[in-house]
């Protein structure tokens, strides 16, 4: 019976959270202020504690300073390539938001190095939310450990390579969510749209080839920067 009791609450309250959820994020303030009473499903409304990737970078700042605003919102853990990166981008928040640096924390990552995406994967805590933000252009150089090409490896399978570990360890809270973000929609890719390759068509079979060559076509030998963005339009 109590079993059944358990299933039952379950299928009950689900819709009516997802509801709460969303007129909780809705633009109405008075929505914004419901919330729910229940500890057992509290979680599902507040998640707390945050995770981005790249956190040095401007994208990673402007987040870390819009979500620190939000009252959830507990912890943001950063991750960087280096302490000293880590430090200074902590640094920078706690001066703009007027945070206490406790409200900060950092893991050390490299995406293009296998053994510092385990050892991160160790040092992560428990968090609700994951923001793979990591991306940009990379060198049109193979990846060694991988043979896939560097901007594959730096704006995709590296950070999925994070993901699925925090996911097989449990290190992504029940009812969490992931956010894969796409660089291109935070900078002004246009000014370079002479530039960037464009595929009159792009097929399931092109998939192996983009991920293990560097992109080439007649104007890349005098273009170089035009092999960077078709490697980082096939990384996308």
């Amino acid at each position: 019976e109590k079993g059944e009791e358990k299933v039952i609450i379950f299928f009950v309250f689900q819709p009516v959270l997802r509801l709460i959820d969303y007129l909780q994020h809705s633009s109405c303030h008075i929505f914004r202020t419901l919330s729910v009473s229940i500890p057992h499903y509290q979680n599902f409304l507040n998640m707390v504690t945050i995770s981005i990737t790249g956190g040095n970078g401007d994208v990673g700042t402007e987040a870390s300073k819009q979500l620190s605003a939000l009252d959830e919102v507990t912890k943001i853990y950063l991750t960087c390539r280096s302490k000293e990166k880590a430090e200074g981008a902590i640094d920078n928040l706690v001066k703009i938001t007027g945070k206490d640096p406790s409200f900060f924390g950092y893991i050390l990552l490299d995406v293009m190095d296998i053994t510092s995406i385990k050892n991160a994967i160790k040092d992560f805590p428990m968090v609700d939310r994951l923001c793979l933000n990591i991306g940009g252009l990379a060198n049109c150089k193979i990846h060694e450990a991988s043979g896939a090409v560097d901007a594959m490896v730096m704006n995709t399978l590296g950070q999925v390579v994070l993901a699925n570990g925090l996911i097989d360890a449990k290190k992504v809270a029940v009812g969490g969510r992931i956010i894969f973000v796409g660089p291109e929609v935070s900078r002004s890719v246009y000014s370079f749209s002479g530039l960037l390759p464009d595929y009159s068509k792009f097929e399931e079979e092109d998939i192996d080839n983009v991920i293990t060559t560097v992109y080439n076509d007649c104007l890349t030998g005098a273009l170089p920067v035009r092999s960077q963005l078709g490697d980082y339009k096939n990384s996308k």
